[in-house]
């Protein structure tokens, strides 16, 4: 049964750890039932760790199950387990299948971000730009899928990099999900990222010429993953250097993956041409990655990503010391500018790599894709700020 906007799936209540002694369980119950009947949801504010007593809940990596380990954190950079998981019975947590609605309003059970207005921004992204060889009678489902895909990087990318929920146990967790999906979890962050993932993957496999590349579509979210992992080791360990930076990072764009995507539904496409035509999407992925990058570096610097390129290369020039993006974020920012330049010099040679070798695919026209190509770089320049809209303030529950 999908999950309305306006609904709440009342095995939750069951559930909840409430980091709060003065708000007993009933109270709780009781609010949420009051708010139910008025339909107004948004008014529940209870803080969430997976508190009992002096311990916090976390993942055990090796039993694959929910276990107990002191709050106490060894490294320093690493943030407490998120503030807006906990555990619950999953088993009625659905969604349809061709409503993006649905995933929007099942991410906002575990995520921060203005899901309102960056999915839908996404969404029309993906309208405006893909491969033009795609039979139109999949463009609609293609979007949407593509869509979903982003609100699963989101929700992965943040457990990477947002210093409020960063966690190396449920990246881990999340990481191996596409692999094992059919494992429910009784968690609700784990669970909306493998319902999720569920969904997408039975779309996908429903598209036609899902076997021709389904190995390349495994092997480019896997680099994917990898991406996250390395950008978790670089804001907890301080391995940040150009040359990794270049090679990981950019694959948190997934633009390889949807292309993988658009060529399940690309009848016409001569499969003996995927070397080339990856080499151009290469450039294309690292395009994308910088534009957003300068998009969004603002509010990395709110959720101290040092992963980011442009404040991990700051940090290794010197301009500014790690701890000035939590005492003074707004100097922070302005030791970042000089840097902007080299970003957008890269943006420039990556579209004449890519327009250098785009004539040598013959079974796509990837002219008009070039064009689109630079509209939507342009697209991520001026994009809004939709996180100046997002809670500057601890992470809360909303069911």
């Amino acid at each position: 049964m999908p999950i309305a906007s306006n609904s709440i799936n009342r095995s939750y209540k069951n559930n909840l750890f409430i980091n709060n002694k003065k708000n007993p369980i009933d109270k709780l119950h009781d609010t949420i039932d009051t708010l139910f009947k008025e339909k107004n949801l948004d008014d529940i504010k209870y803080s969430m760790f997976f508190q009992d007593n002096e311990s916090i809940s976390t993942l055990n990596m090796n039993s694959m199950a929910i276990d107990s380990k002191s709050s106490k954190d060894t490294n320093e950079y690493t943030s407490k387990t998120p503030q807006n998981i906990s555990r619950l019975d999953n088993k009625n947590q659905s969604i349809s299948s061709n409503d993006l609605n649905d995933t929007i309003e099942l991410y906002k059970l575990v995520g921060e971000r203005n899901a309102d207005f960056l999915f839908h921004w996404i969404y029309n992204i993906y309208d405006r730009i893909h491969l033009p060889s795609i039979q139109n009678e999949y463009k609609q489902i293609l979007n949407l899928t593509k869509t979903k895909l982003g609100i699963f990087n989101v929700l992965i990318d943040d457990l990477a990099d947002n210093s409020k929920i960063r966690n190396k146990e449920l990246l881990e967790k999340c990481m191996v999900i596409p692999w094992n999906f059919n494992e429910k979890y009784n968690n609700r962050y784990l669970e909306t990222v493998r319902t999720i993932w569920e969904d997408c993957i039975k779309s996908i496999e429903e598209f036609p010429r899902f076997n021709k590349f389904e190995d390349v579509f495994y092997f480019d979210l896997f680099q994917f993953m990898n991406c996250n992992k390395y950008s978790y080791l670089v804001n907890t360990k301080k391995t940040s250097n150009f040359t990794e930076d270049k090679i990981y990072l950019h694959h948190g764009v997934m633009v390889l993956l949807h292309c993988d995507l658009d060529l399940m539904c690309s009848p016409n496409f001569d499969y003996n041409e995927l070397g080339k035509l990856r080499e151009i999407l290469y450039y294309v992925q690292d395009y994308i990655h910088i534009g957003n990058m300068l998009s969004t570096y603002t509010r990395e610097v709110e959720e101290l990503d040092v992963s980011s390129p442009i404040i991990s290369l700051a940090l290794r020039r010197g301009l500014i010391e790690r701890n000035l993006l939590t005492t003074d974020p707004e100097y922070a920012l302005e030791s970042l500018i000089p840097l902007i330049p080299i970003y957008q010099k890269r943006m420039k040679e990556n579209l004449s790599s890519i327009n250098k070798y785009i004539n040598e695919i013959n079974s796509i026209d990837l002219q008009d894709f070039y064009q689109r190509l630079k509209s939507v770089g342009d697209a991520f320049l001026s994009r809004k700020q939709y996180w100046k809209k997002s809670r500057n303030k601890p992470l809360e529950i909303y069911n």
